[in-house]
């Protein structure tokens, strides 16, 4: 470009008085549109192109060089315009095809424009869509993750991996096991309720499996939920410590204080009236059930 702002302002090509007309007209036409950039943007026309090339840059670089193009060659016509403003008659051909070809010229940065326009609003939807894509997925992996566990923790019940605990104490690891795992990621999800539901149907399946129950005989002893044949110090110490959050409001909390904290109690603390009648002294395994699901997702959190 700078050779050719040498020939516009030198003076030196004197059989050719309008080489300067001519290089500018040439020059003009040259900058409405470049072939090779004209074609590449007519076969990247489409909106997957248009979004890759607005992504990858491209598509900006292409609009930078022509810019340049022009701009340094609207500096050019500068010069050359102001020495030609006194002899309009001379010059009126070449300022007539340069007239045209800078409204053409404008034409196609008019269309350029609303192209990268489009390409950019594109990119706009494309984005939020993504993101809200993107959210969804979690949504579905988050679910899935909170179904698997649920199923690996009845299942692991169902397998005899608890058979050293109570009924109650049973029921007691289970809900642990999920409110620490990723079951609990769904309790902030608007449908919370549908996975409450779904624990529900389980651990009242489980309980009446344990008891061996039918559909009319549901009510059990006190002594039926805490019976372990199988008890030793080390798992009533482990129960003790995770459900030590009982200790702090045990009215509220009856059926996890029982499942965890009962068989510490020495016989003179089980006697005490505030202590002896805190936990039920018969229960339905639906009321059980529910109750031990309301302690743990519900008051817990509050407590």
């Amino acid at each position: 470009m700078a050779a050719l702002d040498k020939l516009l302002v030198e003076d030196s090509f004197t059989e050719f008085k309008f080489l300067n007309e001519k290089l500018i007209v040439d020059f003009i036409n040259g900058i409405s549109v470049s072939k090779d950039l004209q074609n590449e943007i007519k076969k990247r026309s489409s909106h997957k192109n248009r979004f890759f090339d607005a992504i990858s840059g491209k598509s900006h670089l292409r609009q930078a060089h022509l810019n340049d193009h022009i701009l340094t060659g609207l500096s050019a016509c500068e010069g050359w315009l102001s020495s030609v403003s006194n002899n309009l008659n001379e010059h009126s051909v070449a300022i007539s095809q340069i007239s045209h070809s800078l409204s053409k010229t404008q034409s196609h940065l008019a269309h350029m424009a609303g192209v990268m326009i489009d390409v950019r609003n594109q990119v706009h939807s494309l984005l939020k869509f993504t993101d809200n894509l993107i959210q969804d997925v979690q949504v579905l992996k988050t679910t899935d993750a909170a179904k698997t566990h649920l199923d690996l923790v009845f299942s692991s019940w169902e397998a005899g991996d608890l058979k050293n605990y109570s009924i109650i104490s049973k029921s007691y690891v289970a809900l642990d096991n999920l409110y620490w795992g990723s079951f609990s990621k769904v309790m902030n999800f608007p449908n919370k309720s549908d996975y409450i539901k779904l624990l529900r149907n389980k651990l009242v399946i489980q309980l009446k499996k344990e008891f061996g129950s039918s559909s009319e005989d549901q009510l059990y002893l006190r002594s039926d939920w805490i019976l372990n044949e199988q008890k030793n110090q080390k798992n009533s110490e482990l129960l003790e410590y995770m459900g030590d959050w009982s200790l702090r409001k045990p009215n509220i909390l009856p059926n996890v204080f029982l499942a965890t904290q009962w068989d510490t109690l020495d016989n003179s603390e089980l006697e005490k009236p505030e202590i002896e009648h805190l936990p039920f002294h018969v229960a339905d395994i639906n009321a059980v059930a529910d109750s031990l699901i309301k302690e743990f997702f519900e008051v817990r959190k509050n407590v």
